[in-house]
């Protein structure tokens, strides 16, 4: 049974080169938001002896069971980057150019501290799983990188939510992406992202995730990379708790459609999150759940260990406000509808 370390964990030692027994566990993140509560504790529960690094501000320093350390120092390693960024997103700029420009304050973290290698993911993920326990059955000290590369060729992306990296190749990546920004070289990029508007591409934008796909691609061959995308040994990790039906890939899950626009129709047994796969006929153990997205808000009614009630209601109001929205919205469309074919006057 899981045992729920509340604040009373004390905070990560630093890892050193040559003396690093475990893998580090690293977010990086401004700001605060609800959430944070549900997926730092979390990370904890399911690993009780890991380092574990908040990269963050101020705002976010409120866990003592992890070593927060301030960011602002690292930052200043993506100002080159900066310089030659051009937004190609319909996203806010300063968004898209924060979620590049990371790679680049991550390798300078790296350089500091060091690190032989860490794994890497986004504050909206979920754990049930432990990291070193995976990391050690799927061999991944064997590669150099461990990436998440989507499982539908279409949609062009390598993710980093779940991801282990070395310095050798964070620093191949930084200066392959300013050579992709290079002022001879944007014009591909501008090309793709006219291309992906006219042909009505499902993912559009010339992001981190799209540039990390062409890095893949590119290197795949030469340096020894694991997709963490697979279903292995009946588990997987999962790309977003929220399906995307339509992509038709090999992950087509059963859905839960009470919840926004529909998430995974997920089964917790003793800690461990399932889902049955409609195309391979069987249930899928998750070693993790990304809620990006809207389905931030849903976090706390996932986390396995002890829930503050007066946090717990404050992280649902918004969900129930935005479902209320969404019901009155579909509620008039039908009325519409419904006058439209003469079932109501």
């Amino acid at each position: 049974m899981l045992q729920d370390t509340g604040s009373a964990v004390a905070a990560s030692r630093p890892a050193s080169a040559g003396t690093q027994e475990k893998l580090p566990i690293v977010f990086l993140h401004k700001g605060y938001q609800n959430y944070l509560y549900y997926t730092m504790r979390q990370a904890r529960l399911y690993n009780p002896d890991a380092p574990i690094y908040l990269f963050g501000d101020q705002a976010n320093n409120k866990f003592d069971f992890l070593t927060h350390v301030d960011v602002t120092p690292y930052e200043q390693a993506a100002y080159p980057f900066e310089k030659v960024y051009k937004h190609l997103s319909r996203q806010g700029y300063q968004f898209e150019m924060y979620c590049i420009k990371r790679y680049f304050i991550l390798r300078e973290i790296m350089r500091k501290f060091p690190f032989e290698r860490f794994y890497l993911c986004d504050t909206d993920l979920m754990f049930y799983s432990n990291v070193q326990e995976e990391y050690n059955r799927l061999h991944m000290g064997d590669y150099k990188a461990v990436l998440y590369v989507h499982p539908h060729p279409q949609m062009e992306e390598v993710l980093m939510h779940n991801s282990v990296w070395t310095l050798e190749v964070l620093e191949k990546f930084c200066d392959f992406l300013l050579e992709r920004y290079a002022p001879e070289n944007f014009h591909l990029l501008e090309e793709n992202y006219r291309y992906k508007q006219e042909i009505g591409h499902p993912s559009p934008f010339i992001s981190d995730m799209y540039l990390l796909y062409l890095f893949y691609e590119k290197y795949k061959d030469s340096i020894p990379m694991l997709d963490l995308s697979p279903i292995r040994d009946g588990a997987t990790y999962d790309y977003n708790v929220g399906e995307w039906p339509w992509l038709d890939r090999e992950n087509t899950y059963e859905m839960n459609d009470k919840e926004f626009y529909g998430v995974k129709k997920l089964q917790i047994e003793d800690g461990k999150v399932y889902c049955y796969n409609k195309k391979l006929g069987r249930r899928i153990r998750f070693n993790n759940l990304h809620f990006a997205g809207f389905n931030k808000l849903l976090v706390h009614r996932y986390y396995q260990g002890k829930t503050n009630p007066w946090l717990y209601v404050k992280q649902e109001w918004p969900f129930q406000q935005w479902m209320f929205k969404k019901n009155l919205r579909l509620r008039t469309r039908l009325n519409k509808l419904k006058s439209l074919v003469g079932l109501k006057k």
